[in-house]
């Protein structure tokens, strides 16, 4: 058996890990998290999923998107790469955010959070 011959052999007894691990990175999604003026925007990639199948959750400085991502489709897949299932992310944010002025939208597989910064101002206190 040659080098090659030996390279491809543990590639193809890789495989189906490859396969498991790509299929959990893919079950989540990815996003951009920025800082305007006001307000944190979190923008996320959830094409095809529909905004009765998510839910977002914010707690102190913890965002909490949750859902399904469904299979129109119920047979046996030739190719099976779109990811289906539940995913989860959580987000920290960099500080404090108004809860009651949160807002999202769902446009064309993107969903956009806004948080509007809690205008609360840190101060120090002096240690007598």
């Amino acid at each position: 058996m040659s080098f090659f011959d030996n390279i491809t052999q543990i590639f193809s007894s890789a495989e189906p890990f490859i396969k498991d691990l790509e299929r959990e990175l893919t079950r989540n999604f990815r996003a951009d998290m920025f800082e305007k003026d006001d307000c944190y925007v979190v923008v996320c990639e959830l094409p095809g999923v529909d905004k009765s199948n998510i839910e977002i959750k914010l707690d102190d400085r913890r965002l909490t998107i949750t859902g399904t991502r469904k299979s129109e489709y119920y047979a046996d897949f030739i190719i099976d790469e779109r990811a289906k299932g539940d995913f989860h992310r959580v987000f920290t944010l960099p500080r404090a955010v108004d809860s009651s002025s949160a807002s999202s939208t769902l446009d064309n597989g993107l969903l956009t959070v806004y948080l509007t910064k809690d205008n609360r101002t840190v101060i120090n206190v002096e240690i007598k």
